[in-house]
């Protein structure tokens, strides 16, 4: 049976179009100085004490915070110029390796996180980031975390102490660049302790996604994440979507309000939810740093994002459905992080209307009367609107739903964004429906389910030189298949291709045309699915290849 090889297809199921998908966002792993005795002790490291914040100031702004404007603020940027290779605590190792090792304390933070103006990591180099007792720990971050642009951002580490470890092996001559221009002191809790019940400062009616009530929604919620937008000190939702290449395009959709211009330190959370129904605090290692603007307009308030790395199969995501048809929902959900909380899941019985925001164009909102389940509240902008058919329509512009009252919320219309807006950068169709074929509804994908299977018995070396050299292959998947083709060529050239044709049981079937003179025959076959998974077999195709070769004497 055949190996799955993760591939993409970008635009038709060509040869020359199948990418490898590659996004590895962390490499896990313990930090050399956990494991290694004879260092520096960790309160002897070089240690910079950042000055006060203004707390009172942050709070009074933060109460006079109107709903639909900036997102609620949780951190404090210190604007800093930090470079941990020329003030770290550096070391040479017995193994000819080196460490450089640096602490940053901002005094009575309940959390620190980090952006950096400059990062490139060497093969081989190693950074983590961990709190003083070592329990909190994120990393390695490597060179796959390098960008183009050279900028980074690490995740939140509880306390207000954070330690960098970077190690840089033996024979490795490059330097690492890893300079800090903002440290986030988070001035709101929004990391508690761990067991605890009632924690958060979300609302008591909130859920947790994996209650009952979230049951039917398991695939949905693997779609939503927590942003940390505004130099990574605001907190909104978001949520990845499908397009219809299905082609794991990382879009991700957020509420225009929630914008601010530094998107490529903007840091995605996925997965940080309670495991069961309790409220038990989530991991926050499972992270994407960066995006760029594909489209937004405010007439909806929707922002479509590109995030820089393709979340990989680890965080196990989900690519939300939609519908841009202007049908009301009969029942709603939404999933969210309000305050920055754990995920919660949110329930409306009732049929949502057509309305519209103060200042937006007729219509072009869907407006939740009152939840009777859940609520929303600050952080949770962005959310995704889901109706009954488990299809995104909307995201949360404003409201004022609140667990003591039965108020209502505003979720821009997807119908209404699709086609409003003069160019492609202010509307969604153009990036959801690329090849523009007028398709109103998608599914989700999910990209963790099984690829296609394909068994196939390569064939043989052969006397006939005219052929033809019929192709036989079973191929079974969970998801309808898209196409099965079969490519072939002289030698390792495999320049032509045909599509494979049913011919019952799962039995798929093509014929290599002869050259009528001794020749090396190679070839391929790939499967894709309506889900855009794509296998070949053999693995590793089209650098592996199946080879025969007709002659009239093989001997």
């Amino acid at each position: 049976m055949l190996k799955y090889l993760k591939i993409i297809i970008i635009g038709s199921f060509l040869l020359g179009e199948l990418q490898m998908l590659v996004a590895q966002v962390s490499a896990g792993g313990t930090p050399y100085s956990f494991t290694h005795g004879n260092l520096i002790p960790l309160d002897e490291v070089a240690l910079l004490d950042l000055p006060p914040v203004p707390l009172g100031a942050l709070l009074e702004a933060e109460a006079l915070r109107k709903d639909g404007e900036k997102p609620p603020r949780f951190g404090y940027a210190h604007e800093v110029d930090i470079d941990l290779i020329a003030q770290g605590s550096v070391e040479d190792l017995p193994d000819g390796g080196r460490l450089w090792r640096l602490g940053i304390m901002t005094e009575n933070a309940f959390s620190v996180n980090l952006i950096y103006d400059h990062f490139r990591l060497p093969v081989g180099g190693r950074l983590y980031l961990y709190n003083e007792g070592g329990e909190m720990l994120l990393g390695a971050f490597t060179e796959r975390n390098n960008k183009p642009h050279g900028k980074f951002s690490t995740g939140l580490v509880k306390g207000d102490r954070l330690f960098l470890e970077y190690y840089q092996p033996p024979g490795v001559s490059e330097a690492g660049i890893i300079r800090i221009s903002k440290v986030i002191h988070g001035f709101r809790d929004i990391l508690p302790d761990l067991p605890i019940e009632g924690f958060g400062d979300s609302g008591e009616c909130n859920v947790n996604v994996n209650c009952p009530a979230g049951d039917p929604w398991k695939s949905e919620t693997r779609s939503v994440a927590m942003v940390l937008a505004d130099d990574n000190t605001r907190l909104c939702s978001g949520f990845l979507i499908n397009n219809l290449r299905q082609d794991q395009t990382p879009y991700f959709m957020v509420a225009e309000h929630c914008l601010s211009p530094d998107y490529q330190t903007w840091l995605f959370i996925f997965n940080y939810q309670s495991p069961g129904c309790g409220n038990i605090d989530g991991p926050l290692d499972q992270s994407i740093s960066g995006a760029s603007l594909v489209a937004k307009h405010h007439a909806t308030d929707f922002a479509l994002l590109h995030l820089s790395d393709t979340p990989p199969l680890a965080y196990g995501v989900y690519y939300a459905g939609w519908s841009a048809l202007n049908t009301p929902p009969s029942s709603s959900a939404t999933i969210h992080h309000p305050r920055g909380d754990i995920k919660k899941i949110s329930i409306d019985n009732d049929p949502a209307v057509s309305s519209s925001w103060p200042g937006t164009p007729p219509n072009s909102h869907w407006k939740v009367i009152d939840w009777d389940l859940g609520t929303t509240e600050v952080g949770s902008s962005g959310s995704p609107l889901f109706n009954e058919n488990h299809q995104a329509v909307g995201w949360l512009h404003g409201g004022a739903a609140a667990c003591e009252n039965d108020e209502p919320d505003w979720y821009g219309k997807l119908a209404f964004a699709w086609y409003y807006g003069n160019t492609p950068a202010e509307r969604l169709k153009d990036w959801l429906d690329p090849d523009n074929s007028g398709t109103l509804t998608l599914a989700g994908l999910d990209p963790n389910l099984p690829y296609p299977d394909i068994t196939h018995t390569p064939l043989p070396n052969t006397e006939e030189l005219y052929g033809p050299y019929l192709v036989e292959a079973t191929v079974t998947t969970i998801y309808q298949l898209a196409a099965v083709r079969l490519y072939f060529g002289l030698d390792s050239t495999v320049s032509d291709s045909l599509t494979m044709t049913p011919a019952g049981n799962d039995l798929f079937t093509a014929a290599i045309p002869g050259y009528g003179q001794p020749a090396d025959y190679c070839y391929f076959i790939a499967a894709v699915d309506t889900g855009g998974r794509i296998s070949t077999h053999p693995w590793g195709a089209p650098e592996e290849l199946h080879c025969f070769r007709a002659a009239p004497d093989l001997t």
